[in-house]
């Protein structure tokens, strides 16, 4: 009788292009024909194969120019009514607005016009002139955002829709900024970077048609850049800008994180930027002299997404170049130290902005707060409530912290809100209670666990001006550690009463058990989302340096922190990749700081041809 053996081994897939982290992530950029005329600051509308650009200025002069792009080249067309520059865009290259900004003699302007694919007509004026705005939307429901007053030169948050007859002020920004850009429709807009100052890291926000919230920061800081995106918040991309030198890093969002994808050939700032986020434009733009230049993103309609662990041949097999979707190597590296050393505080932010809240040491009290800018430490407004053990969420400008416990272990119910300069006591948590877990932003976010000074298991939701209790843990711990967001949390560790590995994870409704990490600890800090978090630091009892990542349904060890030790704090804003740990007892106070990266890649790892 014949016998048939299995074949025993891995089958390798044929892809016809590299993998990519998104659709975005599989794009490159393209040179295609110069503007007629080049110019920065100009107002820019339309598509890649259907843009406008209208005004600016030149090397020599504020201009009224306008030129028309076709897909390949650049038409002049009629010219503005009056020259200006710095100026915001809404609307399409057959029906556009051309939105305030400055005009000679260096003065600011606060006339609207208006663009019928044939002629300019001016129309209503804005209620605020000011110049370094941005603007978005159509010709009857448009949106101008932010920018800066002239003389004196200031900083605005002022927002103004258009409903094709009248200019309306509705929300302002949460933080004034000018060389914005902004996308969108004046029911769901984004507006990006921009100024308070070249390279700061200011959050991006988007806008619900009469309040503006903020959103993930971006990684490279920056004011001046382009914007083109799909839909008003949840699939974009932002490229160039000043941070304070001229870059040509293009950053993609997906409406909850920032990644890098290809930089522009040409470094540029000031430049028109139109299109989606699978076919943009950019064109002009600085350092001087002016450019003329013209870039096309094309992401590719199809793609093969990053999965970790793929192995593949691309594209073709007889080559024998077999591909791997990994990690590289991550590992901790030392960054700035704090300047007070403490333990049992919390943290917000990501790696270059971050915040390290409250703590407590034999030489401080528990309301210090320090901001973090990628290098050092600075000391900013304390909280108004001693208290450490406490929780806390969002970014380095837009943060709250609550619970806690005070000297000598009063369990505190407050909670405070941080606007980037100081903190403000908003509505208290239902359940006083020290050593919880919070995860979230200022407008969406939740709190669970902690001690009453019984463990508890208790969640409460915070929809950005009160909290309600929702569905309890499924175990009650203390010391426990976890990520994530309003919606897709991660509770990890603790104490249940010896220390434990189990695992919580949460959709928004309920709690479920998930699988346990490998190592059984109280007392680390977590920081990420539910499919890309990470977990370092804590108690085996012994201090411990351990880091452990969890993709979402497993988790994986990695490199251990240089410095062991428990009650850190972290950055709670990023993902995993780009993680930040400060301060813990190690066993004495620590004001050490250690950051964390772990790129996605593709390796090659063989050919089969050797």
């Amino acid at each position: 009788m014949t016998t048939y053996k299995g074949i025993k081994g891995l089958g390798i897939q044929n892809i016809t292009s590299d993998a990519a982290s998104s659709q975005a992530g599989g794009g490159t950029w393209a040179s295609s024909n110069d503007l007629n005329t080049g110019r920065a600051s100009l107002s820019s509308v339309g598509t890649q194969t259907a843009s406008l650009g209208a005004g600016g200025t030149s090397d020599t002069d504020y201009e009224a120019k306008v030129e028309t792009y076709d897909g390949s080249s650049w038409t002049e067309v009629a010219d503005l009514n009056t020259a200006r520059s710095q100026v915001a865009g809404a609307g399409t290259t057959t029906a556009a607005l051309h939105i305030a900004g400055l005009k000679n003699p260096n003065a600011i302007a606060d006339e609207v016009e208006s663009w019928n694919g044939t002629s300019w007509t001016e129309i209503a004026e804005v209620n605020t002139g000011r110049q370094n705005l941005g603007g978005a939307g159509i010709t009857t429901a448009a949106i101008a955002v932010g920018g800066q007053t002239y003389s004196p030169a200031a900083k605005v948050a002022i927002a103004e829709t258009w409903n094709g007859t009248t200019w309306t002020e509705t929300g302002d920004l949460n933080q004034l900024r000018r060389n914005l850009p902004v996308c969108g429709t004046t029911t769901a807009a984004f507006a990006g970077n921009g100024g308070p100052s070249a390279g700061a890291l200011v959050a991006a926000e988007s806008f619900d048609g009469s309040s503006w919230t903020e959103l993930t920061e971006n990684n490279t800081g920056r004011e001046m850049p382009s914007i083109s995106c799909n839909s008003p918040n949840t699939s974009l991309i932002m490229f160039g800008g000043k941070p304070p030198a001229v870059i040509a890093k293009t950053e993609h969002y997906d409406g909850t994180s920032w990644t890098e994808v290809a930089d522009l050939a040409n470094a540029r700032t000031e430049a028109g930027g139109t299109g989606t986020l699978s076919a943009a434009l950019s064109f002009g733009g600085d350092p001087n002299p002016i450019r003329d230049y013209t870039e096309e993103f094309t992401a590719p309609a199809t793609f093969r997404q990053f999965d970790v662990g793929d192995i593949y041949y691309n594209a073709d097999p007889s080559s024998g170049v077999i591909k791997y979707v990994g990690y590289g190597t991550g590992a901790w590296a030392s960054g700035g130290n704090l300047n007070t050393a403490r333990a049992e505080g919390t943290g917000a932010g990501t790696q270059t902005a971050a915040l390290m809240i409250s703590g407590l040491s034999p030489a401080t009290t528990g309301t210090l707060t320090e901001s973090y800018d990628g290098t050092s430490w600075t000391a900013v407004n304390a909280l108004n409530t001693v208290r450490t053990s406490v929780a806390g969420f969002g970014t380095q400008t837009a943060a709250i912290t609550t619970g806690g416990t005070t000297d000598p272990g009063a369990m505190v119910d407050v909670a405070e809100q941080w606007n980037g300069t100081s903190w403000t006591e908003v509505a208290d948590i239902n359940d006083a209670r020290s050593s919880l877990v919070g995860a979230g932003t200022t407008a969406a976010a939740i709190v669970f666990g902690g001690n009453t000074p019984g463990r508890v298991d208790i969640t409460e939701s915070w929809d950005g001006s009160s909290w309600t209790e929702v569905a309890d843990l499924t175990t009650v711990v203390l010391g426990h550690s976890g990520f994530g967001t309003s919606t897709a949390a991660v509770s990890a560790g603790g104490e249940n009463p010896s220390r434990t590995a189990e695992v919580d994870t949460w959709n928004g409704t309920a709690w479920s058990e998930g699988t346990e990490m490998n190592t059984a600890k109280d007392a680390a800090f977590g920081i990420g989302k539910q499919t890309a978090g990470l977990i370092f630091g804590g108690r085996l009892p012994a201090y411990t340096g351990i880091t452990e990542s969890y993709n979402g349904s497993a988790w994986t060890e990695l490199a251990d922190l240089a410095t062991a030790r428990g009650w850190p704090s972290g950055g709670t804003g990023s993902t995993s990749a780009l993680s930040i740990c400060m301060g813990g007892k190690a066993p004495s106070h620590s004001a050490v700081t250690e950051e964390w990266t772990v790129p996605e890649e593709l390796k090659s790892l063989a050919s089969t041809n050797a």
